[in-house]
């Protein structure tokens, strides 16, 4: 990626006006190879922004900020037209945040961990953006980014930013991909829709055939679909897909005289004996009230 100088402001021109004619120029087609990486990394910016602002309110605050940080950094360099920093730089920082996971979560392999270190990862890689390689890498890692937002949030919102995010990053490829001519801007988004419009059969398709599931594909620990082992009052068979062993008391016995022996010790659990067609629970829950011995 190649920068060229940009002539000179015109003296007394408002910000806004000077920001309203660079949209302009960026809308038309670009002759040169440095202004159409720089509109496209900008272009990124905005839609790595949407992908990853749904996770802010699950990641931890020092993660949000360093995302923040690194973002605002790349987006003052796209401005300024600066080089993005070296390997001297990039090695502490890429240390630092897998050290900062470590501590987080014990681990940088899992649900939590795992994400938090996918978002501070593209962050890392969107500073450095160098090539067109990594313009690719970035845009293939933000469609990760947006089926991990699926894990915590399946509502309207959320699928409403990812259409715009896919539409924001089908744009860039189609940018980066041109040979040596530039189209304007309202070419590139008519055959981006053109492109999204032939998706939308296979994607009601799937909508309507897919079948239902009644635990997701994926469970983690910590999850709604996921269990732990110990006592419960009710069972419902089907909506556990992954069973956590637990380090949690079950009970606590208290005994008036002498302990018996081990070998004398009879412990026995809850009966289900009620099905609702769902769930299993106590066919008389006063039978198993706990009773003094």
């Amino acid at each position: 990626m190649t920068a060229i100088p940009s002539s000179a402001a015109l003296p007394g021109l408002h910000w806004t006006a000077r920001i309203r004619r660079r949209l302009g120029r960026w809308g038309q087609p670009l002759v040169s190879t440095g202004a159409r990486d720089r509109r496209d990394v900008a272009i990124l910016l905005v839609a790595v922004l949407i992908a990853v602002t749904p996770h802010f309110w699950h990641l931890p605050w020092w993660s949000t900020a360093l995302i923040g940080l690194l973002w605002f950094w790349r987006a003052w360099l796209t401005i300024t037209r600066q080089p993005p920093p070296g390997r001297i730089a990039m090695v502490p920082l890429l240390m630092t945040a897998t050290a900062l996971v470590w501590l987080q979560h014990g681990s940088i392999i899992g649900h939590e961990a795992g994400v938090n270190l996918l978002l501070l990862l593209i962050a890392l890689k969107l500073l450095e953006l160098r090539t067109r390689r990594d313009l690719n890498l970035v845009v293939f890692l933000t469609f990760v980014v947006q089926i991990t937002t699926f894990l915590y949030d399946q509502g309207l919102l959320v699928a409403v930013l990812s259409v715009f995010t896919t539409l924001l990053l089908f744009f860039i490829l189609l940018s980066i991909n041109l040979a040596q001519t530039d189209l304007t801007a309202r070419r590139k988004c008519r055959l981006v829709m053109e492109i999204f419009l032939k998706a939308v059969p296979l994607i009601v398709t799937l909508f309507l055939l897919f079948p239902r599931l009644s635990a997701p594909l994926f469970a983690f620990a910590g999850s709604e679909s996921a269990a732990s082992t110990g006592l419960s009052d009710s069972m419902t068979p089907g909506s556990i897909n992954r069973l956590i062993e637990s380090n949690a008391v079950a009970l606590r016995a208290q005994f008036t005289g002498a302990v018996p022996a081990p070998t004398r010790l009879y412990w026995r659990g809850p009966v289900f004996g009620q099905f609702d067609g769902r769930t299993w629970t106590h066919k008389n829950r006063r039978l198993h009230e706990p009773t003094s011995i």
